[in-house]
């Protein structure tokens, strides 16, 4: 059955099409914007489709800007009438070239990101969850060490269990992010979890490292 696909690219901004599509000049051109920049383009990263209301696309470019879409709203430009900023508002934050972020599996209106200050040295772990749809967000870096987080995974069978990669190893949480434990220093989990410990930490670490793209820029 066909479905559709989002995705970020370089300088064209965020598409949907559907699996189906084929490649013939004679054919129009399914794919569409999710959204334009204001020079009509963009360089985006993560494009999510709202698992409750299809109208709604989740999406982040540059710099930390994560952003929600009323697909069917009378403009598609990030910024304009039916677009809403997501972004975490706090103090003396800095956001890297790419900030990855996700939405529960478990849970619809629960968003997950995390980013580094690598480029700004700062090691500060930067980790974060919104329980409103991204409206609002507050830290779970919790105990975490100071070392450049650069990405973070739930598990897909129970919302409690929360890993992160950083510069320097993979952590474990396994009370939604009040508290953190190094999987690379103890090597395994207790025999009373249900996840595969080296499945987890390539899991946690398949995503790109946030560090290989241009400086950040301050939060304006």
């Amino acid at each position: 059955m066909p479905y559709r696909i989002f995705a970020g690219t370089q300088d064209n901004a965020a598409l949907v099409g559907p699996s189906d599509a084929t490649l013939d000049d004679a054919i129009p051109d399914p794919w569409r914007s999710v959204y334009l920049d204001r020079w009509t383009g963009g360089d985006s990263f993560v494009t999510l489709p709202d698992p409750t209301d299809e109208r709604f696309v989740y999406y982040e470019h540059q710099n930390g800007a994560l952003m929600r879409m009323d697909t069917t709203g009378s403009s598609i430009l990030s910024g304009g009438p039916s677009s809403e900023s997501l972004r975490p508002r706090l103090p003396g934050l800095r956001f890297s070239w790419y900030t990855p972020f996700f939405i529960s599996p478990h849970n619809p209106r629960t968003l997950y990101l995390s980013f580094t200050g690598f480029r700004e040295n700062d090691t500060r772990p930067y980790v974060f969850v919104s329980t409103d749809t991204g409206r609002t967000w507050r830290s779970i870096a919790s105990n975490l060490p100071p070392e450049c987080v650069n990405v973070i995974k739930e598990d897909p069978t129970d919302p409690k269990l929360l890993y992160v990669g950083t510069d320097l190893g993979v952590y474990l949480s396994r009370d939604a992010g009040q508290s953190w434990e190094s999987l690379s220093a103890t090597r395994c989990l207790d025999s009373g979890s249900r996840s595969d410990p080296q499945a987890d930490q390539r899991a946690a670490l398949s995503l790109p490292d946030p560090r290989h793209h241009p400086r950040p820029l301050p939060l304006g």
